[in-house]
């Protein structure tokens, strides 16, 4: 920027030097742009719920499932035993 003086000669100034980007900076833009997208991703899975929660309700208010029908020769309808323990399946 040039500053002339009223005795008509040019002086030069400059501002302080600009600071690079540091370290420091990097992560914070890293960090702000992970919880970004954890924030975005927070609200479309709530954009989700909310859509479920007002469109998808039965006559009675309910949030449910489609019914099956399920019959039986028996008064009982059974299954096979489920082990949830087994360290195989997980």
């Amino acid at each position: 920027m040039a500053v002339e003086p009223t005795t008509g000669t040019t002086t030069t100034t400059t501002g302080p030097p600009r600071a690079g980007w540091g370290a420091g900076r990097v992560a914070l833009v890293i960090v702000g742009s992970l919880l970004a997208l954890l924030g975005a991703g927070l609200l479309a899975g709530g954009c989700g719920l909310l859509w479920a929660d007002q469109t998808q309700r039965d006559d009675d208010g309910y949030l449910s499932t489609p019914t099956e029908r399920l019959e039986a020769s028996s008064y009982a309808i059974v299954s096979e035993p489920i082990d949830l323990l087994e360290a195989d399946t997980w």
